[in-house]
């Protein structure tokens, strides 16, 4: 296994000060803190004080993180309140390093271009900083599921990738959702891969999948009901109600704030797409990155039908998108284009965390456009290495 060289280390240390100062700012360290929680951190705080306890669906079957936060209290001198923060900030700062290694490793995108695109990953609020705000979540362990599963699906590694999504299913039931990327990215080379031993395997292991989360969750409500009589887990409840219909309902209402999906990503929306649309223009439309990255914007939308935040479903796509973003700006590398990237970062930060007032967002937003217009349009192909 190579060591990391000196370069990567200094990135994790600015990823790890980042993360710290974050928590410095977001988090509310006193040991009893988990007492004024609020929201659905109120019923994952009861989970992993009491396993099995008998919450509202859908949070009672969403059992790894609260399981995991029970085992390290019964196995550690922290508290309740602590062993959440550990891994919250554990599973965040796994999503920053692995999302490092993809655009350097894997992607082989320039050295800064990596950091910097890390680093508008780690100043997306609802992906990091909400969850260091509100840190009694599912939300830091699911990130690290999504981030795990695409590091193996662009790696080729199906095995891996269907065991994440096994894994991250027990953890939040949405993650299943990710079980047909894998055979659509081999599909999407061409129809004679159906044909190979790999597309079959990655059906097989679909189907497996499937019915290993189905005795799990049966597993699960069994022992719910065994502790606590009487407790009933259908499928397609939650938070909008107690049908289909009800969910649909809601996910569809004014109180959903639908409005607020532009400030997930803010700019970066636009620059995205930008990009998918250069790398479809060079000739990588089939590429898993883009595949990858159409699916998953049904996959949030129906994801809408079982949340009530907006922010929190659709900022799954944060990394596939600034992915996107990333093979962009790597085309601008001389120290004058940095300057103005780091601008862009700068302006993304303000925006994203809210660090200014909602006139000033605006004009931040229309100067991050300006910025992208006069500094990076250009007719040049993206150079996609993987």
């Amino acid at each position: 296994m190579q060591l990391p060289s000196k370069r990567e280390l200094f990135a994790y240390a600015v990823l790890l000060a980042g993360l710290i100062l974050g928590s410095i700012m977001y988090t509310d360290f006193a040991e009893g803190a988990h007492h004024r929680s609020f929201g659905d951190a109120i019923n994952y705080i009861t989970m992993s004080e009491q396993p099995f306890a008998a919450v509202s669906n859908p949070f009672a079957l969403r059992i790894l993180s609260p399981g995991i936060v029970h085992a390290i209290t019964n196995v550690t001198p922290l508290g309740t309140n602590a062993a959440w923060l550990l891994l919250t900030l554990v599973s965040s700062y796994a999503c920053l390093v692995i999302f490092f290694k993809l655009l350097s490793s894997h992607f082989k995108l320039h050295y800064g271009t990596s950091l910097i695109a890390t680093l508008f990953l780690l100043y997306t609020y609802n992906y990091i900083h909400f969850n260091l705000f509100d840190f009694w979540l599912v939300d830091p362990l699911n990130n690290l599921a999504y981030m795990a599963a695409f590091w193996f699906l662009f790696k080729r590694m199906p095995v891996a990738f269907y065991v994440t999504i096994l894994l991250g299913a027990m953890n939040k039931e949405t993650t299943i959702f990710l079980l047909p990327l894998y055979p659509l990215t081999l599909i999407a080379t061409g129809w004679k891969v159906t044909k190979t031993r790999e597309f079959w395997v990655s059906i097989t292991a679909a189907v497996i999948v499937i019915a290993g989360y189905l005795l799990l969750r049966e597993w699960a409500v069994g022992q719910i009901q065994a502790h606590n009589p009487g407790a009933s887990y259908s499928p397609l409840t939650g938070s909008g109600g107690n049908t289909a219909k009800e969910n649909i309902a809601f996910s569809l209402s004014t109180q959903k704030n639908q409005h607020l999906l532009y400030l997930v990503l803010d700019f970066l929306w636009l620059f995205g797409a930008y990009a998918a649309y250069l790398f479809v223009k060079s000739g990588r439309a089939t590429h898993p990155l883009i595949v990858a990255t159409l699916y998953l914007i049904p996959v949030c939308f129906f994801g809408r039908f079982f949340a009530t935040d907006v922010a929190r479903i659709f900022v799954m796509m944060a990394p596939l998108v600034i992915i996107l973003v990333a093979h962009y700006l790597d085309m601008f590398r001389e120290e004058e284009q940095q300057k103005w990237i780091l601008a862009l970062l700068f302006i993304y930060a303000c925006s994203s965390m809210d660090w200014v007032d909602t006139n000033t967002k605006v004009l931040l937003q229309v100067a991050a456009l300006a910025i992208f217009a006069l500094r990076f349009s250009t007719g040049k192909k993206i150079t996609v290495h993987a």
